[in-house]
């Protein structure tokens, strides 16, 4: 399914704007009367018909309107990598997978502080068309580890340090389940002790040390294999 993505409804239109007034438009060459599926991102597929294509936005005449319910659950807290192009990588294949939320969060090791939410944003909204979802992560501006430690509890911390831990088997009846990976140097040993001070429990993602963004994606996998096995 070809799948737009758009959040400005005015009752029973919708309409495409910028990018995505120039991929319908301008690229796939729509017309007046074709068929089109677009999402807000807020767990709605409406489907209709191309009524006016103007110089700035297409006018969608909205015939049906499906909502589907957000199950997922794996909420990512993690560390920025430095180099930008991974990140997004991750992002994307993430958000394919089946991602509710993710958080960047700055640690005593992190090489990156700053980032283009904004650019992360479309990514996100690219990765939902790309893998038909109607509903768009909430992606969140950094905050230090230990204002993050401070909001959130109860969740799974992956570190490389060599304490005891538990394999990755995360609680599914949770709403959210919090996973924290650290940036390239992992998690100080200060960090690692105020998480487990709220009760994130340490886990272990294999026997191999693993990059960010490849640590994060396996834990994606691993909660959407059991999720999809209960």
């Amino acid at each position: 399914m070809e799948l737009f993505y758009s959040v400005k409804k005015q009752e029973n239109f919708i309409f495409l704007e910028n990018d995505e007034y120039r991929h319908c438009a301008k690229v796939l060459r729509k017309s007046i009367g074709d068929s089109i599926n677009i999402t807000d991102g807020k767990g709605h597929l409406y489907i209709g018909k191309i009524e006016e294509i103007s110089k700035n936005n297409v006018k969608i005449k909205i015939f049906e309107s499906i909502f589907f319910e957000n199950n997922e659950k794996f909420a990512l807290a993690v560390a920025p990598t430095k180099n930008a192009e991974r990140i997004e990588w991750m992002l994307e294949k993430a958000v394919e997978i089946g991602l509710k939320s993710i958080q960047f969060i700055i640690c005593e090791k992190s090489e990156r502080k700053t980032l283009n939410i904004k650019r992360l944003e479309k990514i996100a909204i690219s990765a939902i068309k790309q893998s038909n979802r109607f509903w768009l992560p909430q992606i969140f501006e950094p905050v230090s580890f230990n204002n993050y430690i401070e909001m959130n509890e109860n969740g799974y911390i992956a570190h490389c340090a060599s304490d005891e831990k538990l394999n990755f088997n995360p609680d599914l009846t949770k709403i959210n389940i919090d996973v924290l990976i650290g940036p390239e140097g992992d998690f100080t040993e200060n960090e690692i002790k105020n998480a487990l001070r709220k009760n994130f429990v340490p886990v272990s993602l294999g026997n191999y040390r693993l990059r960010t963004e490849t640590a994060a994606l396996y834990a994606c996998n691993v909660l959407k294999f059991l999720m999809r096995k209960n």
